[in-house]
């Protein structure tokens, strides 16, 4: 019982912390993981239960998801190194409150190694089989008239031969007394508060620049590199890793030269608080001090501070701080508006191995692909396929977009499934096009780390990075909403409350029996039972002009014979009978984003607005919506007619929406150019306008047409003015820059400033 309220109280304290971190109420904290606990997925407690979370928003959610994962992991490790320690008498009221106080599994792990024994046992255990305790004891209670190191003596017994292995013994034992100090570690803490971290070239690195002069690697910026262990930046720790993994560098704590002296004489005080009489007792005490500092203390400090803060809590840091920025990036790549509607080029770049073209049609689909080559004689001949390609057409622009990932899209299986009768480098031309039509659909298919947003995204460990990109992925889908009669298993896949095996049986029912012309029909599809229904019907939309023009399409469906059986149908009245019927069951409300739970207080709502389903979407009803809401103590109408308060919100949001809403629409459309600029072409003070390619803790990289990207410096104003909102640049944003500085053209490195 004592057990339970202790961990509710840690509970309760941790929450606390989260709410401070998210600067969110307690209560709303509280019930956003009570939410998640009950297997709520982020994007429906986002839509659907704003009111208990307070407005906290999805990004939030997810991490506080994350966070308190990482909470429960360590309060089961804590609890496994207590039990240990209590069964071997050596857990303490003290040792048990640095334990609470521990914030990483990681921490308390290295805790454990001071208690950890060896086969043949420490110093300490050693001098302690022997029996030498009794007479620490008594040091320790100041009943130094009792010692009498003489009488110990055995000629034929290790360790207690002589007075000086004795007391060699007695020093050793009271030293782990003095390591084993909570207060002592925190003071020795505190002297290392401190610390530097450093790093220089390493014995290989400067081999190689020794037998190869012009040798050159980026990571060389930090052969000296000195910093205070709690003012290392996120990216500085993850290249001090790389550097140090790949042996271009060796990295080294300092800490204060004076910190043993200083130990010694505050242990000296606070464990052997008296002056003994006897000399060799005092020279013990010294000794003691000063031996548990040297050869306990300060290497577990200094492991501690290399392990646990600047290789472990720093590099944990430093990685949910590019898990951070890489998520942002992913979800404002992925949010970019689509270009719908046109006939695309697309265009891999290359020299050698020739440029990949393909042209896609309003719908995607392949409708030409080639490889020109701009070398030799055969720039004539590539320019000749391009005249042709383009004729016809009498307004062109380009746009630049992010090929990052469309190489290893070309020999995924997804692409070999999907493009069966192009070859690989021609797969990568069509993605390229595609980014460009859908962001969204297309870019679900890269596995993220290779899409080139975030920094050091290659560094952080997989199950991190997995966790982030599926929390950025479902909420970029759902929020987005997907036609449930289009989408691709590859879509499906990522709304809330779906995975890969629910949306192959979509995509199976589909094929089987048609499409789908409700939300409701997800009922009868294996796999989604009630729980998965609640969290995906509301993300997933039937759009009528979709699924008329699907069943315009089969000549066939699976139809029930009267012994219950289902088999498939050619009968063509019969076939046409039931399109007429799947038709008649459509439901306007499910292009919305009310959930199908909510319909009847939706259609009650309607009927006090005086209005159908059928007006749904129409800009009267909208107007009247938002009329009514402007009027004062409109808030009491949701209790006249009972609608839950969270319900009664997500209506008013969504009958204030066309049926086309697309919350893609806030962001900045791609930068379409009609002419071409070059690096040499540019000087100090050219105004440009540009993309946001990429975002990083230490500066934004913008895309100008130059074919590299030039950076700000993240010391800049990066904030970008939207019609709603002033709000971070990310990927997609369109911005106006001015030239500060070339480089050279040889090294590429531009200097941007964010024109006024």
């Amino acid at each position: 019982m004592a057990s339970q309220r202790h961990d509710q109280s840690l509970q309760a304290f941790y929450i606390k912390r989260l709410a401070q971190r998210y600067q969110a109420n307690e209560v709303a904290v509280k019930n956003a993981i009570a939410l998640l606990r009950e297997g709520n997925t982020v994007p429906f407690i986002v839509r659907y239960k704003s009111s208990m979370i307070q407005g906290i928003n999805d990004i939030n959610i997810q991490q506080i998801r994350n966070d308190y994962e990482d909470f429960i992991l360590l309060q089961e490790e804590s609890k496994k190194l207590k039990t240990r320690l209590q069964k071997s008498g050596a857990l303490t009221l003290q040792l048990e409150q640095e334990l609470d106080r521990a914030e990483s599994v990681e921490e308390i792990k290295e805790l454990a190694k001071q208690f950890k024994t060896t086969p043949t046992g420490s110093l300490a255990d050693r001098a302690k089989k022997l029996g030498l305790d009794k007479l620490a004891t008594l040091l320790l209670e100041n009943k130094i008239d009792q010692v009498n190191f003489k009488s110990w003596i055995k000629r034929d017994t290790q360790g207690l031969a002589s007075i000086e292995d004795i007391q060699n013994g007695v020093k050793h034992i009271l030293a782990n007394v003095i390591a084993k100090n909570s207060n002592c570690r925190s003071y020795v803490g505190k002297l290392f508060k401190n610390a530097e971290i450093t790093s220089f070239l390493s014995s290989t690195t400067i081999k190689q620049q020794m037998h190869n002069p012009s040798f050159d690697n980026v990571l060389e910026r930090y052969s000296n590199f000195q910093r205070k262990v709690t003012h290392v930046l996120p990216h500085q720790v993850l290249a001090l890793n790389r550097g140090e993994r790949e042996k271009i560098l060796t990295v080294k704590i300092k800490a204060d030269f004076k910190a043993q002296e200083k130990f010694c004489t505050w242990a000296r005080n606070e464990i052997f608080p008296f002056v003994p009489k006897r000399k060799d007792v005092e020279r013990i005490f010294n000794e003691a001090t000063k031996d548990a500092f040297v050869r306990l203390l300060q290497p577990a400090e200094e492991r501690r501070i290399r392990v646990v803060i600047a290789r472990r809590n720093l590099t944990c840091q430093a990685q949910k701080a590019a898990v951070s920025i890489f998520t942002q990036n992913l979800r404002r790549m992925l949010l970019t508006p689509s270009v719908s509607g046109k006939v695309i080029l697309g265009i891999d770049p290359g020299y050698k191995n020739g440029c990949k073209l393909a042209i896609i049609d309003k719908l995607g689909e392949v409708l030409h692909a080639t490889i020109i080559y701009i070398h030799d004689a055969r720039i004539s001949e590539a320019e000749a396929t391009l005249v042709n390609l383009v004729q016809g057409f009498n307004k062109m622009s380009f746009s630049f977009v992010n090929e990052s990932g469309s190489s290893w899209y070309s020999i995924s299986e997804l692409g070999r499934a999907e493009l069966p009768k192009l070859m690989p480098n021609l797969r990568s031309a069509v993605s390229i096009a595609r980014r460009l039509q859908n962001p969204l659909a297309e870019m679900t298919k890269v596995e993220p780390k290779h899409l080139g947003v975030g920094m050091y995204q290659h560094d952080i460990p997989d199950k991190l990075l997995e966790k982030a990109v599926k929390g950025v992925l479902e909420a970029c889908v759902s929020f987005v909403g997907i036609d449930c009669n289009t989408a691709d298993v590859t879509m499906l896949q990522h709304v809330a409350g779906l995975n890969l095996k629910c949306a192959k049986a979509i995509v199976e029912y589909r094929k089987e029996n048609g499409p789908l012309c409700n939300r409701e029909q997800l009922k009868k599809i294996k796999g989604i039972g009630p729980k998965t229904f609640e969290q995906c019907a509301g993300f997933l939309r039937i759009n009528p002009a979709s699924y008329e023009e699907n069943l315009s399409n089969y000549t066939s469906l699976t139809v029930s014979t009267s012994s219950g059986k289902r088999k498939i149908c050619t009968d063509s009245s019969i076939v046409a009978r039931k399109k007429q019927r799947i038709i008649a069951e459509s439901n306007k409300l499910d292009m919305t984003i009310i959930h199908p739970d909510n319909y009847p207080s939706a259609l009650k709502f309607l009927r006090y607005l005086g209005a159908t389903m059928d007006d749904i979407g129409d800009q009267k009803l909208i107007e009247k919506v938002t009329l009514q809401l402007n009027i004062p103590g409109f808030e009491a109408l949701q209790k006249c007619l009972g609608i839950d308060s969270d319900v009664f919100k997500n209506l008013c949001d969504a009958l204030q929406q066309n049926l086309d809403f697309d919350i893609r629409s806030d962001y900045d459309e791609p930068v379409f150019r009609s002419s071409i600029i070059s690096l040499q072409s540019i000087v100090n003070g050219t105004i440009l306008t540009g993309c946001v390619r990429n975002v990083t803790t230490f500066g934004i990289f913008v895309d100008c047409g130059l074919g590299t990207d030039g950076m700000i410096r993240i010391g800049e104003e990066v904030i970008t003015q939207s019609e709603s909102e002033k709000r971070p640049l990310g990927p997609g944003d369109r911005v106006k820059v001015k030239v500060k500085r070339v480089s050279g053209v040889n090294n590429k490195r531009i200097l941007l400033e964010l024109a006024q």
